[in-house]
């Protein structure tokens, strides 16, 4: 990408960014990555260090619901049941005694 002046970038400055994520970055990461993008350039323009608003375009926008549904995320690591049996398995060890009380 190169060094830009603030007010010079645009959209296709922030396509190009999105492209450029690593591919074995999942939704969160890039999730948050746009985030704390979007986040920077509105602190700078909120405290008028830049003349303008940038404008990131519609390519530049979070992972929607549907895909982080696709990715996996959000489900749960294990069903009640399963906790049920490591707990019991973990009954009466001294150590555990903390997440028994979780």
């Amino acid at each position: 990408m190169g060094h830009l002046v603030a007010e010079e970038v645009g959209p296709q400055d922030f396509t190009a960014l999105k492209r450029s994520y690593p591919r074995h970055w999942g939704p969160i990461t890039k999730k948050h990555h746009i985030k704390l993008t979007r986040a920077v350039f509105d602190h700078a323009d909120d405290q008028d260090l830049i003349s303008r608003p940038v404008k990131f375009g519609k390519a530049f926008k979070p992972p929607g619901k549907r895909e982080l549904r696709k990715a996996g995320i959000n489900r749960r690591a294990f069903e009640a049941g399963e906790l049920r049996r490591i707990l019991a398995k973990l009954d009466g060890e001294r150590r555990y005694t903390q997440l028994r009380a979780m």
